[in-house]
């Protein structure tokens, strides 16, 4: 295990070091974090939530579209923060983008094709204020569609959706696609939208997903079996996220999500999760998604365009075109993962681990940069230009937004925090 302390942590905002500095509580953080606009959550029309804070009227990026996945993190971690008006559009949003995906399920049911079409796929991405569906998209995504289920279980438990017998029926369907592509063996495109394989992460969203729903059911043997399926599967593969095949990968960031918020993976498994993490993938700025991502790969901007740099690369003749940019070991360090690790260490309670807790979350809000406006905002990654980490075109990423308020909640205990 990595032996760094808080002391170590890459700070990219002299304001909120001081901030840090002052020895305030976790409210204190919060409140500041708000006022200079970094927890802001801007909000389409259909109640999705846009990938970063931004306007579709002002972005270049891609990113002030809706994603399945994104839109349904972002509002788990609101719930968990008791935030009640946002979340509860977005629920409904989210409801409504899967009404709108019937017909493509009823046509999945009926084909014959295994694996299934990417064309027959439920939708992932969503463009414009009403959330169209992005059919030509990397939409084989079953870790979105777990992502989904459990924010509609998430949300029937605490009161905020009051499910009808067509909501009931829709989801009836949406196992009855997972179960028609088998999902514990399926290959998907994951969480990274790329190359399709057999993927941990994806298996243990559906599992988190399904498992949310099944109080909503009058028939739970559907989603027993898809259990029982989907557990086996992810025995088999972990701690690996993908094992033999051209794409065998044995560390993926992905993999913490199933520790934290998912809670799939616990016990002896989720520390060796954790622990391959920090030895593999955990660098100064932030953390790699995989050894050998060349998302966002050195002089990125300077290779792709800007309305292709967040294209699909779903496809293996374009990842082999974007992987001959990567130098080995100099991955973009990414912002999502640190404010989870945070959690997943408050969680074990040893002294030890506290000391760990804290040092995550000090990168966490290390990663905050500040923009010349006077804004705080966290970059989805940082890479490498000209030689200097610097943040990605995506800047005010949401997911890793409501990521840092769940660790500022798990960890409101350990303030203040050292520097």
């Amino acid at each position: 295990m990595r032996e760094e302390t808080a002391t170590t942590v890459a700070w990219h905002s002299q304001g909120v070091r001081s901030l840090i500095e002052s020895g305030g509580d976790s409210r204190a953080v919060l409140s500041a974090l708000h006022a200079h606009g970094c927890l802001a959550f801007p909000q389409l029309r259909s109640g999705l939530f846009p990938a970063i804070q931004t306007s579709l009227e002002e972005d270049k990026t891609g990113y002030a579209n809706a994603w399945l996945r994104d839109s349904a993190c972002v509002a788990l971690g609101l719930i968990a923060h008791g935030e009640r008006q946002q979340s509860t559009r977005a629920v409904h949003g989210v409801l409504h983008v899967l009404h709108g995906a019937l017909p493509t399920i009823e046509e999945a049911l009926r084909s014959p094709q295994f694996p299934l079409p990417t064309a027959h796929r439920i939708p992932s991405r969503f463009a414009g204020e009403d959330s169209s569906p992005r059919s030509e998209w990397a939409n084989a995504q079953n870790d979105a569609i777990g992502y989904a289920l459990l924010l509609l279980g998430t949300a029937a438990v605490e009161g905020m959706l009051q499910t009808t017998p067509k909501d009931v029926r829709l989801i009836d369907r949406i196992l009855a696609y997972l179960n028609h592509i088998r999902y514990w063996e399926d290959e998907d495109s994951g969480h990274w939208e790329e190359v399709r394989k057999r993927n941990a992460s994806s298996i243990g969203s559906v599992l988190a997903g399904i498992r949310a729903v099944r109080p909503l059911l009058d028939d739970g043997r559907l989603v027993d079996r898809l259990d029982e399926q989907g557990s086996t599967a992810l025995e088999e593969l972990l701690p690996y996220e993908t094992r033999g095949g051209p794409h065998e990968r044995r560390v993926d960031a992905a993999l913490i999500g199933l520790v934290e918020p998912l809670g799939v993976v616990k016990g002896g498994m989720a520390d060796r999760i954790m622990a391959d993490v920090e030895e593999h993938l955990v660098a100064e700025f932030g953390i790699a998604r995989y050894r050998g991502d060349s998302y966002w790969a050195p002089d990125y901007r300077s290779h792709f365009a800007m309305g292709v740099r967040a294209g699909d690369f779903s496809n293996s003749a374009d990842m082999d075109e974007r992987n001959a940019y990567l130098t080995p070991g100099d991955e973009a360090q990414w912002t999502l993962f640190d404010s989870l690790m945070a959690i997943c260490y408050v969680r074990k309670e040893s002294s030890a681990d506290l000391v760990r807790a804290q040092h995550y979350l000090c990168r966490a809000l290390g990663q905050i940069v500040e923009l010349p406006s006077g804004e705080w905002r966290i970059p989805e990654a940082f890479f490498l230009e000209q030689g200097s980490w610097v943040p990605n075109d995506h800047v005010g990423l949401l997911w890793a937004q409501v990521n840092l308020i769940r660790a500022l909640d798990a960890c409101k205990h350990l303030f203040p925090l050292p520097v």
